[in-house]
Parts: C-alpha cells; sequence; structure tokens
C-alpha cells in the first residue's frame, strides 16, 4: 500500500501536478483514500459471501452517518482500523444470518432503547488524534440527535412492518457506534484528558 501511494505522489510530481512539498500530503490522502475503498471492497464482497448485500450496503450507510456525528475510538494504524471495520461486518453478518427472527424482533427494541441511551450520554467523543472544540462537539451532538431520531423512526416502522433484518442491520449501526464511542470515553478518562 505504501509503495502504491509513493508511486501515485511520484507520478504527480513528475507530471508537475504537485510540488515537492505537497508529496507529503498527497501520500496520506492516497493512503486514506486506497484504505477507504479496500475497507467497502471488503464489506460489500462479504455481504455477497454471506448472502446479504441489501444489508450489508444499509449497515455502512447508516454506522458512517452515525460515526460521522459520535466520534468513537479510532485504531493507531489503518490497517487496524481495517481490521476491526471487517470484523464489525462480520459479526453484524453472522448475526443476521444465524440469529432466529423472534430474538432478533426483541433484541431490536432493547437494544435501541439502550444503546440511544449510551449515544446521548457518551457521544460526540473527542478524539486525542483530531480534537473538537466544544462548538464542534455541540454541533455534532445535535446531528447526531437528528440521525439517532431518524434511525428510531426507521426501526419502529420496520418492527410494525416486519421487516426485521432491515430493522435489526439499523440496530446493528446502533450498536457499533456506541459501544465504540463508550470505549473512546473509557479511554479519554483513563488518559486524563477533558472530555468535553
Amino acid at each position: 500500500m505504501i509503495y502504491l501511494t509513493k508511486h501515485i505522489a511520484f507520478i504527480l510530481y513528475e507530471n508537475g501536478i504537485i510540488s515537492k512539498d505537497e508529496e507529503d500530503v498527497y501520500i496520506y490522502g492516497a493512503e486514506v483514500v486506497l484504505m477507504s475503498l479496500a475497507t467497502l471492497i471488503s464489506c460489500i464482497l462479504l455481504g455477497y459471501i454471506f448472502g446479504r448485500l441489501f444489508e450489508i450496503a444499509i449497515f455502512l450507510v447508516s454506522y458512517r452517518l452515525l460515526r460521522n456525528y459520535s466520534g468513537g475510538y479510532h485504531a493507531k494504524t489503518r490497517f487496524r482500523c481495517y481490521l476491526c471495520s471487517i470484523s464489525i461486518c462480520i459479526i453484524v453478518l453472522t448475526l443476521l444470518n444465524f440469529l432466529p427472527i423472534d430474538l432478533k424482533t426483541h433484541l431490536c427494541w432493547m437494544l435501541m432503547i439502550t444503546m440511544d441511551c449510551l449515544l446521548i450520554l457518551f457521544a460526540p467523543s473527542q478524539s486525542i488524534i483530531n480534537p473538537k472544540t466544544k462548538d464542534e462537539l455541540k454541533i455534532c451532538k445535535k446531528k447526531l440527535l437528528r440521525i439517532l431520531f431518524l434511525n428510531n423512526v426507521l426501526v419502529i416502522a420496520c418492527i410494525n412492518f416486519e421487516f426485521i433484518d432491515f430493522c435489526f442491520t439499523l440496530v446493528c449501526a446502533l450498536m457499533a457506534a456506541a459501544i465504540l464511542s463508550f470505549i473512546n470515553y473509557i479511554l479519554i478518562l483513563k488518559k486524563g484528558v477533558d472530555y468535553l
């Protein structure tokens, strides 16, 4: 991956598109884009293997929306981030395929309420790597609450119309975002950093 991103930056430099000073920035940007693409392709491939392409697409969209405003734990390297993301997708797909439908229905209610509470209490999560101001955190909180409301309306509608797998997928996205926010909150407390 590093060789590829350096090669991309070198080609851009050789063709006069970027200056030598900008090379590191483009290497970093290329790494982020390529790792994001690798994660997305891997998740979609896993969705295909598990026979859950639609559900993994719903999970990725919902999870990304929640994660944008809830913050949460970030792995120290891009490769660890990739492994964490793939692990989350495998867990979600496994739960979707192997949990009985009645259990999913009951879990939807229980997890929705529990994870909403966790996100309301512990998100948005401050980032040690890229800290936000108190005003930025307030804006994120407002947007997160709107997304939570929309997510909850969709979950309740899906339960009423018996779209249980769709509903459970939304709740899994909620659960992943809430757990990562809570983990980050604990890590920040351990380091003695001001949470807000």
